[in-house]
């Protein structure tokens, strides 16, 4: 039987992977990644972020499509980790199956597990669950499609 080497991914190395920047990084670590297959994105809000302020005034509340973000962000580390590729990119392609299923708040934190569901050549489809606790917050799967840096 072969031992799952399961790794940490932080902040800088996500930079590596990722194009995103301050304030549309939502991925801040990475944990239990194992090679293509999962992982786990750690998102804390802090209750400061942009969208707050007019989502809604007097009961803010994470939009869905930001969880979704963070779903596809999530994703896309696992597999540019995977190819250990700096500087290529993953690119959202389709969501399906997005349910909301509670709401997320300021100062939560989000874990979202993302499970490989298939690959066909540079094409990776996730499952994903995000969760605030123990309660599930929303979830889909999501597609991406990896590119190879272009060389200078």
């Amino acid at each position: 039987m072969t031992e799952v080497i399961k790794e940490n991914i932080g902040l800088e190395q996500i930079k590596n992977y990722l194009p995103h920047r301050d304030p549309f990084l939502f991925i801040t670590e990475m944990r239990d990644v194992e090679g293509e297959e999962r992982g786990v994105g750690i998102w804390k809000l802090t209750g400061d972020e942009y969208f707050f302020k007019g989502h809604f005034p007097g009961n803010p509340i994470c939009p869905g499509v930001l969880v979704i973000e963070a779903m596809a962000q999530s994703a896309g580390i696992v597999g540019c980790h995977a190819v250990k590729s700096k500087g290529a990119l993953m690119l959202f392609t389709s969501i399906e199956s997005a349910k909301f299923r509670s709401q997320v708040l300021p100062g939560d934190t989000v874990e979202i597990y993302v499970e490989k569901i298939q690959k066909r050549r540079n094409i990776w489809k996730y499952s994903a669950v995000a969760k605030v606790g123990d309660r599930v917050a929303a979830q889909a799967i999501v597609s991406a499609i990896h590119i190879e840096p272009k060389e200078e």
